[in-house]
This record gives C-alpha cells, sequence and structure tokens, in this order.
C-alpha cells in the first residue's frame, strides 16, 4: 500500500477560489482567466520548471553512467519532463512552454536563493511556476519541516511576483535506505503546506512510486523517459487543464481529495 494513502487522507486541492473536492481523472476545468496574477493569452501558458536533478533530466544509472541534461540549462526549452508537458498541452489543442529551470544536486536553502533572483530578473514572463525540491534536503539531514517551509516561501514569492505555484511531493528514493522518510515525513509536510496556503499540490510521489521500477533510470533516484512522461501528465492535470480523458491503466494516483 502506498504509504501517502494513510498519511495524507483530507488533502483538499485548491484552484483559485474553486475547491475541487472530488475529481477523477480526465476533464479537469481551465480556469487560467480566473487566476491571480494571471494574464496570459488564450490557450497558451508559459510555465517555469523549478527544482534540481529531476526537473533539470539528470539521469544516472545503477553503475554510475550518467546521461541526459548533465548541465544547467538556464531556462532554456528543453529537459526531462518539460518537453512532453508541452506535448501533452498540445495534443489537446492548447500551447505551452515550458522552460527549464532544474538545478542538480540543489537543497531547498539554496532554491529559495535561486529562485528569488530567477523571479526577480524575469518579472511578468512565468504564467506559472512548478516546483518540485527536496530530494537533496534528505541527504543533508535537512528536517522535513524546514523543508516545507522553504517551498511554502517558494510558493509566496511566484504569487508575489504575479506568478501561480503550484507544488510537488517528492519522487521516490530507493538508492538510501533512508527514502523512507520521504513518504512517511517530507511529502506529508509538503502536503500541510501546499494545503495551509491553498496551492494546487501534484502528487508525483503516488504519480510514479507504483512502477517506481520501470520509471526510473537505474540509481533508484532519477528518472527515465517512461517517468518523465508520467509526471509530465501529473502536472498537466494539476494545472487545470481542460483535458480529454487519459489512459491512466492504473500507472497512478495522482491526487488526494476530501469527500
Amino acid at each position: 500500500m502506498n504509504p501517502m494513502s494513510t498519511r495524507i487522507p483530507r488533502l483538499m486541492i485548491i484552484a483559485g477560489e474553486i475547491q475541487l473536492k472530488k475529481v477523477a481523472f480526465g476533464f479537469v476545468l481551465l480556469i487560467l482567466c480566473q487566476l491571480p496574477g494571471s494574464e496570459v493569452v488564450a490557450n497558451q501558458l508559459t510555465i517555469l520548471a523549478f527544482g534540481d536533478s529531476i526537473t533539470q533530466g539528470f539521469k544516472r544509472n545503477s553503475s554510475g553512467a550518467r546521461w541526459g541534461i548533465q548541465y544547467v540549462p538556464h531556462g532554456a526549452r528543453v529537459g526531462g519532463y518539460e518537453p512532453y508537458l508541452e506535448r501533452q498541452f498540445s495534443s489537446n489543442g492548447l500551447v505551452a512552454y515550458v522552460y527549464n529551470w532544474g538545478y542538480a544536486g540543489e537543497r531547498t536553502t539554496g532554491g529559495l536563493r535561486r529562485l528569488k533572483n530567477i523571479v526577480n530578473s524575469h518579472a511578468g514572463i512565468y504564467d506559472y511556476c512548478l516546483i518540485m525540491e527536496g530530494a537533496n534536503d534528505l541527504y543533508a539531514g535537512i528536517n522535513a519541516n524546514t523543508t516545507a517551509f522553504n517551498l511554502g516561501v517558494m510558493a509566496d514569492t511566484c504569487r508575489n511576483s504575479g506568478m501561480t505555484p503550484i507544488l510537488a511531493t517528492i519522487t521516490p528514493n530507493t538508492y538510501l535506505s533512508s527514502g523512507r522518510k520521504i513518504p512517511l515525513l517530507y511529502n506529508p509536510a509538503i502536503a500541510a503546506v501546499a494545503l495551509r496556503k491553498g496551492v494546487v499540490l501534484a502528487d508525483q510521489y503516488a504519480t510514479v512510486n507504483p512502477k517506481w521500477q520501470a520509471f526510473n533510470s537505474g540509481d533508484g533516484l532519477h528518472l527515465n523517459r517512461s517517468g518523465d512522461k508520467a509526471i509530465a501528465i501529473a502536472w498537466f492535470s494539476a494545472l487545470g487543464t481542460r483535458a480529454s480523458v487519459l489512459d491512466l491503466s492504473g500507472v497512478y494516483n495522482m491526487l488526494l481529495f476530501e469527500d
């Protein structure tokens, strides 16, 4: 059983002022014009993808061989999940430009400063910010509540700049025995911050965990192409996009909703 299902039983996902309490996968209301700070052209979005190596698109197998995006792309339209997210939009008649601001090895303490600098130097450019960070906090021994607090500050930073933030849970880590802390401590803390701040949460842990052996690149931490595609679908749904019914084939249970 997925530990998240027992640790976060009543999570409400909030989009703007609309509370989505019971939502099936598939047709989700597009509310772009209602979201605070979103001045977007119809059917077009500009998205800042922020995070660590998972966002960057870095990949590594059990032997240590590396591939994918090994260096910071500095906001280029490349990446791990980013191209697949763009394709999700295009296949549904929409346009999205997803810019990669992933930075491998980053902790949330460094992410706070970096995101602030990005926001200040790119004011008014992005409509949304997808925030998925905290995997490296585990390595550094940073307390889960501190990680969640930092992510909440990042969300505030985005909102104050006119962007709409979306938070994500941390994907699995079977490379370390301490990886069990992710679903037991870190992700519940992140979910609590998202709920408290009224930020949409994409449960990326639940997205990939059921098929983690098929979705990781071999090292138990980073994603392969299949994993990138899976989390792109989860981001797509979390963005509140008008979508046709998606064939998830039991791969993941993306979001938990209040009864």
